[in-house]
């Protein structure tokens, strides 16, 4: 979602920021959440990340080539409020971080709690036959309906 000259818009990105971050040396892993997310120590995919540094350093730059310089970003993610923004905050606000969001990100948004919360929304159960808010059922649903 793009705010320019006071005027909103949205679009899908063609391109995604998508890569994983190696975790320090010392990190503690949660067996149980592999049953969740499938990544372990040895995924493939962690072994051959980069760290933290290095990744927000790319990670800026994507934002940079698709936000300009007079436009505000919103940070999109299902459910993100439990894991992904809370990561992203706690990384920026860490103390002695140098780490820090571009300054063209102005706004988080977690489309679950919007859809499952605000009854006039046309994707909430009151107003629809969805029976779960799963990203996978609403995406379904969606595409359906169209």
């Amino acid at each position: 979602m793009i705010e320019h000259n006071s005027k909103m818009t949205s679009e899908i990105e063609k391109e995604c920021f998508d890569e994983y971050v190696m975790p320090s040396k010392d990190s503690i892993w949660d067996e149980r959440l592999f049953q969740i997310h499938g990544l372990h120590r040895d995924h493939p995919r962690i072994k051959a990340a980069d760290d933290i540094t290095e990744v927000w350093r790319r990670f800026c730059i994507y934002f940079g080539k698709h936000i300009g310089n007079s436009q505000k970003g919103i940070l999109v993610a299902w459910n993100g409020k439990s894991c992904d923004l809370r990561w992203i905050y706690k990384i920026c606000q860490a103390r002695g971080s140098t780490l820090q969001l571009p300054t063209s990100i102005k706004y988080f948004m977690d489309p679950k709690k919007v859809i499952s919360h605000y009854k006039g929304c046309l994707l909430n159960s009151s107003k629809s036959k969805i029976n779960s808010y799963e990203l996978g059922v609403v995406w379904k649903y969606i595409h359906k309906k169209t």
